[in-house]
């Protein structure tokens, strides 16, 4: 009988490693056959991906929501469950009540920024943005002609700037004449691909509710599938790195549009206090801007300064030392005072970052380029660190 489970077994264990051989093979054979597809028809295959995410682009927007609302979740856990947490008799009451409040909290905090924009900043922009195409000829002239009375001892460079501003209104009739009408075509198909995009949005917020309300199950249940897969070991490493990855990640995005809202706003309200024009549109550019890391001040800075200096060349320069100063205190206090070392990178590796992000990716990489580079090198960094470890080696 003995003899008999053992044979058993044995025939069990041979099975078994006969059947886990073959599924590898079979994955292996598999993931070939797929890669040679994926290079014959590269095209096939983006077009579908395309398709899907334009499927699932409300719950993109979800998504994205969530995780930007999830900091702003937290703090207001936090303050519901110091004052109001004895009040519950149960533990899983207290639980759900709170997170509900958490969770209502930041979405209605993030409605109603969504409404001071569209209702109170977006007409601004428009108003601003009409008057400047009304009163840009005009100021041009005005600027022309103060720099003519400027430079009226120099005839010959009287003349070259006479001509430049001949040919800059040449081009900016024949402009207006020609290409602008094909940009209203566009701007007209973009309003009403805008209603879409608005019914996205909207379905957006509904699975952000969703997400942030089952974070903790997501949680819990990405948790099973690592432990499943890999043992405790790796599993725990794994937990590490992701959380360590999102601080990284999370930590800046949040903190850039934090610091970016705030240079917006001290912008707008020292322009209103200087008597500047476009106060709005320039506050908007700046804050804007002012997201994209080391550049950004610089960007939004120049097509401003150019603005109020078509309307007033002496208020231009007034303004230019205005962001000066403002950008030296968003750099040296209140940059570092929100974001602190959250990316721990050095000067060289965020204008790599930039630059090979933008070049790759245009804005969006000028944007993303930062966080995603500092998280791929948390990881390398890491990675080396634990060779180095297991080597016993220290390199100083």
């Amino acid at each position: 009988m003995k003899e008999k489970q053992k044979s058993e077994k044995k025939d069990y264990i041979s099975f078994r490693d006969a059947f886990f051989r073959g599924m590898t093979e079979l994955i292996v054979i598999s993931l070939a056959v797929l890669f040679f597809f994926f290079i014959y028809k590269i095209d096939v295959i983006f077009a579908i991906i395309q398709k899907i995410v334009r499927i699932l682009m409300p719950v993109i927007v979800g998504a994205v929501i969530a995780y930007l609302l999830n900091p702003v979740d937290d703090y207001f856990e936090g303050i519901y469950l110091k004052y109001f947490g004895h009040y519950f008799k149960t533990e899983k009451r207290k639980k759900k009540y709170i997170k509900i409040a958490g969770v209502a909290t930041a979405i209605l905090l993030f409605l109603i920024i969504l409404f001071m924009l569209f209702y109170l900043v977006v007409p601004q922009i428009y108003y601003n943005t009409r008057n400047l195409i009304v009163a840009l000829p005009g100021q041009m002239r005005d600027l022309m002609e103060w720099i003519t009375a400027k430079m009226a001892d120099d005839t010959q460079l009287n003349s070259v700037i006479t001509r430049f501003y001949q040919e800059a209104m040449n081009f900016l009739s024949t402009w207006v004449k020609t290409d602008m009408l094909d940009q209203l075509y566009l701007v007209i198909d973009g309003v009403l691909g805008a209603v879409n995009v608005v019914a996205e949005f909207f379905i957006g917020i509904i699975i952000a509710v969703y997400l942030m309300m089952g974070r903790e199950n997501f949680k819990r249940e990405g948790k099973k599938v690592i432990y499943a897969f890999l043992n405790d070991e790796h599993a725990g490493m794994l937990i590490g790195l992701l959380k360590e990855c999102n601080r990284i990640f999370g930590g800046f995005i949040n903190g850039k549009l934090l610091d970016s809202l705030i240079i917006g706003i001290l912008c707008f309200i020292g322009v209103s206090l200087l008597n500047m024009p476009y106060s709005v549109l320039v506050a908007v550019i700046i804050g804007v801007t002012n997201v994209i890391p080391f550049f950004g001040p610089y960007i939004g800075a120049i097509p401003s300064t150019i603005l109020i200096m078509l309307d007033s060349p002496s208020k231009g320069l007034i303004f230019l030392v205005f962001i000066l100063i403002l950008q030296q205190f968003d750099g040296n206090i209140l940059g570092p005072k929100i974001l602190g070392d959250s990316i721990g990178l050095s000067p060289f590796w965020i204008v790599f970052a930039i630059l090979l992000g933008g070049g790759l990716f245009g804005v969006v990489g000028m944007l993303f380029g930062v966080p995603v580079f500092a998280v791929f090198y948390y990881l390398i960094t890491s990675f080396i660190n634990y060779r180095l470890a297991k080597k016993d080696k220290v390199i100083d």
